[in-house]
């Protein structure tokens, strides 16, 4: 299996951080790759989209380069924002990967705006837009999205030399927003589908991930002490869950 990696929202490939590390972990992984779509990482002087589908069609360009030179079954995985994408990708090209993983997300369908963006979370972006202490401003918005741990400065000294390196436009933070908070559930998705959410997530409450799993009738496990950042907070668990689920090539 090879499987592709989609971040959320102002956040690029390289946000996952180590988790691509454990997910080659698995014997069944083939090669895992991470791609940025329009608006950060290495596209972060393009414009972000106002459409999820719009992200899609471009990340899909290069997916399927990848395709070309790896061959065999593929899954993707998103987070938040991200895990949008996936769903619209799986919904308009179903055939393209055999197994689908959702982290913490939700769409405009299936919960109240105030579900899928808490309060807490709104204050703090208000003031996270416009701090320009990156090493702070990732603290913060940190401590909003992990909460399983203390976080480590190597953790606070990466993502901060991510956004020095690549740095997010604010006007692009406030399309993604846009795209996102407009985006709506697929009746059905043909890829064999995982739900996972953290129970102690502050940014997307956990009863999305529920009515999303509810609607889609694909299996949900929810973390008792993790937040939004799953892949930060309990990584380990995610492919625990993974192999519960036999996301493997057989």
């Amino acid at each position: 299996m090879n499987w592709l990696l989609l971040r959320g929202l102002a956040r690029e490939s390289r946000h996952w951080y180590k988790f691509p590390d454990y997910l080659h972990e698995m014997d069944e992984t083939q090669n895992v790759f991470a791609l940025d779509y329009l608006g950060v990482g290495s596209k972060n002087e393009e414009n972000s989209p106002l459409k999820i589908s719009t992200y899609v069609e471009d990340l899909r360009s290069d997916w399927l380069k990848l395709k070309e030179e790896h061959p065999g079954e593929w899954g993707v995985i998103g987070i938040s924002m991200g895990a949008m994408m996936a769903l619209d990708w799986c919904d308009r090209y179903e055939d393209d990967f055999k197994n689908l993983v959702l982290l913490n997300t939700s769409t405009r369908d299936t919960a109240s705006i105030f579900h899928r963006l808490s309060f807490e979370a709104i204050g703090t972006f208000s003031k996270l837009i416009f701090n320009k202490d990156t090493r702070d401003r990732e603290k913060k918005a940190l401590s909003l999205t992990v909460k399983m741990k203390e976080l480590p400065e190597d953790l606070l000294d990466a993502y901060a030399e991510f956004f020095e390196d690549k740095p997010l436009r604010r006007i692009n933070f406030l399309r993604q927003v846009f795209a996102a908070s407009h985006y709506k559930l697929p009746q059905s998705i043909k890829a064999k589908t995982l739900v996972l959410a953290g129970k102690e997530d502050k940014l997307a409450h956990y009863k999305c991930s529920q009515e999303i799993s509810r609607k889609l009738g694909a299996p949900l496990e929810l973390h008792e002490q993790a937040g939004h950042d799953l892949p930060i907070d309990d990584p380990d668990w995610i492919i625990e869950m993974m192999r519960k689920h036999y996301f493997i090539s057989k």
